[in-house]
């Protein structure tokens, strides 16, 4: 294992772009060693953490997924008020401080809802009812009322 400090403090990705809660970038040189990081301590207890809040259009898509799938037993839902997104362990699991954000049962950090679903789809989809349309027709439409929803209607 490398590590590159160029990119500074927060930021961390390894040679497949992934970003980590670790302050050093770090790259992988041995393909046999692309286990993640643990970030912020958590254990490799098998169980994702879902960073949530109440009001957010975005991180509201998450939790929908989780409920309808039913993986409320798997995935640990902390709800933040605004003070929580201020802090510097929640910057480590996401930078840009914004919700929602998730870490893998396997401790790698996501963010932006778009990526936290399909994570979730690809790991949970054989769960209960699919949630992704069959076609690839129909996946774009989703796709495209999506984009639409993030660039034009929720964008600041």
């Amino acid at each position: 294992r490398s590590v590159d400090r160029s990119m500074g403090s927060g930021a961390s990705r390894n040679a497949g772009g992934g970003r980590y809660a670790n302050d050093d970038v770090t790259t992988w040189d041995d393909a046999s060693e692309r286990k993640p990081p643990n970030p912020l301590g958590v254990p490799g207890s098998g169980k994702a953490i879902f960073y949530d809040m109440l009001h957010s259009n975005n991180a509201a898509r998450v939790r929908l997924f989780i409920e309808l799938k039913g993986l409320k037993d798997q995935i640990e839902t902390k709800i933040l008020r605004y003070e929580d997104l201020q802090t510097a362990e929640f910057a480590r699991v996401n930078p840009l401080k914004k919700v929602p954000a998730f870490i893998t049962d396997s401790g790698r950090c996501l963010f932006e809802s778009f990526v936290i679903l399909e994570y979730l789809e690809d790991r949970y989809g054989s769960i209960g009812d699919p949630l992704k349309p069959a076609s690839a027709d129909e996946r774009a439409f989703v796709n495209l009322l999506i984009r639409v929803h993030d660039l034009y209607i929720s964008s600041p």
